[in-house]
């Protein structure tokens, strides 16, 4: 069983401001949750072969290389300077096309959204553009027998069980918090691994079908609002400013 994972790497500060990575970017925390969820279908079903597809610059290779320690058989990049600016429409053209270069596929599963965009447009354009159906917030996948898929589905404060026909497109609903602990011989052995990079040539794609040309969200102008907040500056020695500081929690504590 073939399965593809849609990926997006994206700034390692826009997924976790708090926390110091080492790296540029990072695994998108919706898609980092599909692809731990497809992973751990190997215990159950040992023939599925997975496939992480990423759209994104050179620097994703490294987030690729994540996703095959993590327990992808194989990786994909999607990189040309003809792809910057793509918004959701020309991304999910780029996508499809690159799925239609893929052996047949039996089941494609994406992240709910991503941290960086907010949309969560591209499972429903892909669906769209492949002729597939699509199932949206899906909590787990329940069983996979004679080309049927049995999922269950979150929808408002239910959980709904839902049969479908392979091939088909889904998404899930969660996300993961924390990055996970990759071991060193894990990560070792997915560098050896080559990861192909495809180009706008690779997918037989017009120049004028991708990135902002392509796109049919158009930015006209951006505004930023500057909201002014007290502030107290302290100019004090180390002790006089923890005093202020103590003083002023225990006004605000009353």
């Amino acid at each position: 069983m073939n399965i593809v994972v849609c990926v997006k790497a994206i700034a390692a500060n826009i997924a976790y401001p708090n926390l110091v990575t080492g790296e540029s970017h990072c695994l998108n925390p919706y898609d980092m949750f599909a692809l731990e969820e497809v992973v751990a279908l190997k215990k159950s079903y040992p023939d599925i072969f997975i496939t992480c597809l990423c759209m994104g610059p050179p620097a994703a290779l490294e987030t690729l290389t994540r996703c095959i320690a993590m327990g992808a058989d194989e990786a994909i990049l999607l990189s040309d300077t003809a792809f910057a600016g793509s918004d959701t429409f020309a991304t999910s053209l780029i996508i499809s096309a690159a799925f239609r270069k893929l052996p047949e596929i039996d089941l494609i599963v994406c992240g709910s959204r991503t941290s960086d965009g907010e949309t969560g447009q591209i499972v429903y354009q892909l669906a769209e553009r492949l002729s597939l159906s699509c199932v949206a917030n899906v909590k787990n996948i329940n069983s996979i027998v004679n080309n049927i898929i049995e999922l269950e589905k979150v929808k408002d404060n239910a959980i709904i069980t839902y049969q479908a026909e392979l091939p088909i497109v889904i998404s899930y609903n969660d996300f993961c918090s924390a990055i996970p602990s990759v071991g060193l011989l894990k990560l070792k052995s997915a560098r050896k691994k080559t990861i192909p990079v495809w180009k706008k040539e690779d997918l037989t794609l017009n120049k004028a079908d991708c990135g902002l040309i392509g796109s049919k969200t158009k930015v006209l102008k951006t505004t930023a609002t500057i909201k002014e907040k007290d502030a107290i500056v302290l100019t004090g020695t180390d002790r006089e400013n923890a005093d202020k500081i103590n003083s002023l929690v225990r006004e605000r504590l009353g």
